[in-house]
């Protein structure tokens, strides 16, 4: 049933939708990289019959919908690993200042703590980390 363009609804969802003053209802999946990742649910309070046409429009805008958000999750990793880099840059720059690896930590210590928990906040931003 998944690849179905239309499909019955259980008829709990039915009167469900009934009781919210539901007379017609149309879905289609936003899928990214093969995962439902969303849904786009439409109501009107009177049956109304979707077309072809429509519902092609509807797969198309949701597909592309799809691919753009895969774009925006690979472009934001892009930029973490490009930042994460910078820092990983700026660290070695900072070490390799001071004599032995050693001294170089301890005379910098806090610089270091302070720039790393700035970079695991940030990465663990909208995340449980």
């Amino acid at each position: 049933m998944s690849d179905a363009a239309l499909r019955s609804v259980s008829p709990i969802h039915v009167q469900y939708l009934k009781n919210m003053g539901v007379g017609a209802s149309a879905s289609v999946s936003i899928v990214k990289d093969g995962v439902l990742w969303g849904l786009a649910a439409c109501h009107n309070s009177t049956p109304k019959p979707i077309g072809f046409d429509q519902r092609a429009a509807a797969r198309a805008v949701a597909g592309a919908f799809g691919r753009q958000i895969r774009v925006k999750d690979d472009t934001d990793a892009f930029r973490e690993r490009v930042r994460l880099r910078s820092y990983q840059d700026d660290l070695v720059a900072l070490l390799s200042r001071e004599g032995t690896l050693e001294e170089a930590i301890s005379n910098h210590v806090d610089e270091i703590r302070r720039r790393s928990a700035a970079t695991a906040s940030r990465s663990c931003a909208g995340a449980i980390c």
